[in-house]
């Protein structure tokens, strides 16, 4: 323990950091955070950017000494949780999203489709669990035309 003099003989406990004043509730809410941040494989810098933010305010998010107000629903959809999961540990830590229409069209063209078979597990996933902006409903052409995009990016030792 640190401590300063003040009054000659007297011992007086150097002060405390900001992330030590965090109520438990807060640092909880920011290990929830951080442990979404890190399932998504994302950097705070990338969050930051994604969500048009300082780099600084998704670190002081973690650390619990400040809470995302209004980005709260934009940062649960970047991690693919909900509001009350981050804010709250209530619900589930992830949230599953229901498949577009014309998932099921795609899902039907895969068993057909000599093309199909190419098509590796995690990339159907990512397929799957994508979620369109500005609420764009894809259709069978938008997913055949990623999955060819995927098959070809991948690497010639797969």
């Amino acid at each position: 323990m640190q401590y300063l003099e003040t009054i000659p003989g007297m011992k007086k406990r150097a002060p405390i950091s900001a992330t030590e004043r965090v109520p438990a509730a807060d640092r909880e809410r920011g290990k929830r955070m951080l442990a979404a941040r890190e399932a998504r494989g994302l950097t705070q810098n990338a969050v930051a950017v994604k969500l048009a933010i300082e780099k600084t305010t998704v670190w002081r998010w973690e650390k619990g000494i400040t809470s995302p107000r209004e980005d709260i629903e934009r940062l649960a959809k970047l991690y693919g949780t909900t509001p009350a999961y981050l804010l709250y540990g209530v619900g589930s830590e992830t949230e599953e999203a229901p498949p577009y229409a014309a998932w099921t069209d795609f899902e039907s063209w895969l068993s057909t489709a000599p093309e199909g078979k190419m098509a590796e597990r995690w990339m159907l996933e990512d397929l799957r669990a994508m979620r369109f902006s500005n609420n764009v409903e894809p259709t069978l052409e938008t997913y055949t035309r990623l999955l060819f995009a995927l098959v070809s990016m991948r690497s010639p030792s797969r």
